[in-house]
C-alpha cells in the first residue's frame, strides 16, 4: 500500500493542534510541512516521500492559516513570514482581478471555479478571508485589508440570500465589525500583541514602543483603557513615569508586557470590547 499524505489536511491539522500540550506537535509538523512541501514552490501531494503536483488554493489557504496561529502561540517570526509570502503568491496565481476572490486552480484543465460554500470543514475562500484579516494587522502592509473587503464584496449577494451556507466568512466578519476579541489580536500593525483570557487580558508592546497608561497625567492625552459593557470592574498595573525628549513634563506609560485582570467573577467570553489610546 502507497502511502500518500495532503498538504492540506496537514495544513488543517496544525491549526487545531495548536492549544495547549499539542503545540509542539503543531510546530514540528510545521516545520516538517516546509522542510517537504514548500522548496521552490508549494507542492500538494507526498507520496513514498516524494513531493509531487503543484499546490492548488485550498494548500495555500490552509497552510497560511495555520502558519498564522502558529506565529501567534510561539512569537516565531518565521511562521508569519512564510505566511505573508504564501499569500501573495496565493493573490498572484489565483485571484480573480476582474470579479474578485480566489479560484480553486489555475489550471485550465481542471475545474478552476470558485469554492465558496462550507462543508465539513470551511471552505478555502473563507479561510483566505480570515487569514488576510489576520495579516492586514500582524503586519504593515495595508494591501491586504483590500483584499479582504474586494473577496467579501465578491461574495456579498450570494452571503445575503443564504448567510448559513457561508459560516466561515460570516463569522469572521460580525467578529471583525462587533469587536469581538480572539485569543490573539494585534494593533498598530503588529507592534502590539494583545492576548485573552477568562480573567485576563496581556498586551505585549514592541520593544521601543509605549503606550498611555490608563491614567494620563497631562489633559490632552488619551488613556489606554479596556471598554465594555460586560466588565465593570479591571485591574491596571502600575505605570512608568519617564520623561521624553519631545516634553519637559513626565509621562505616565506602559511598555514591554503588561497584564489586565479581571475580578474573578467576571470573565472575557463572550464579550464585545475595545481600547481607548490604542
Amino acid at each position: 500500500m502507497r502511502i500518500q499524505e495532503l498538504l492540506s489536511w496537514n495544513a488543517f491539522v496544525v491549526a487545531s493542534e495548536i492549544d495547549g500540550k499539542y503545540l509542539k506537535v503543531a510546530q514540528n509538523l510545521a516545520d516538517f510541512l516546509l522542510d517537504n512541501f514548500y522548496q521552490k514552490y508549494l507542492q500538494r501531494v507526498q507520496i513514498e516521500d516524494q513531493t509531487s503536483q503543484r499546490a492548488i488554493f485550498e494548500d495555500y489557504a490552509y497552510f497560511a492559516d495555520g502558519l498564522i496561529d502558529l506565529y501567534d502561540a510561539t512569537g516565531h517570526k518565521k511562521y508569519l513570514t512564510t505566511a505573508q509570502k504564501l499569500t501573495d503568491e496565493a493573490i498572484y496565481n489565483f485571484w480573480d482581478k476582474k470579479n474578485f476572490g480566489f479560484k480553486i486552480s489555475n489550471n485550465k484543465r481542471i475545474n478552476n471555479n470558485k469554492e465558496i460554500y462550507d462543508g465539513a470543514i470551511f471552505n478555502a475562500n473563507g479561510v483566505a478571508y480570515s487569514v488576510l484579516n489576520k495579516l492586514s494587522t500582524r503586519t504593515q502592509d495595508k494591501k491586504y485589508q483590500q483584499f479582504a473587503q474586494q473577496l467579501l464584496l465578491s461574495f456579498s449577494t450570494k452571503i445575503h440570500k443564504n448567510p448559513s451556507a457561508y459560516a466561515s466568512i460570516v463569522k469572521n466578519y460580525s467578529d471583525k465589525q462587533q469587536g469581538i476579541l480572539a485569543n490573539t489580536v494585534y494593533a498598530y500593525d503588529g507592534r502590539i500583541k494583545i492576548q485573552s483570557s477568562h480573567n485576563q487580558v496581556i498586551l505585549n508592546i514592541e520593544k521601543s514602543w509605549h503606550i498611555n497608561a490608563n491614567k494620563v497625567l497631562q489633559k490632552s492625552l488619551i488613556a489606554t483603557q479596556l471598554v465594555s459593557d460586560n466588565i465593570k470592574t479591571i485591574n491596571y498595573p502600575q505605570e512608568k513615569r519617564i520623561n521624553l525628549g519631545f516634553s519637559k513634563e513626565k509621562l505616565a506609560i506602559y511598555d514591554k508586557e503588561i497584564t489586565l485582570n479581571l475580578p474573578k467573577r467576571q470573565e472575557i467570553y463572550p464579550c464585545q470590547i475595545d481600547f481607548t489610546g490604542l
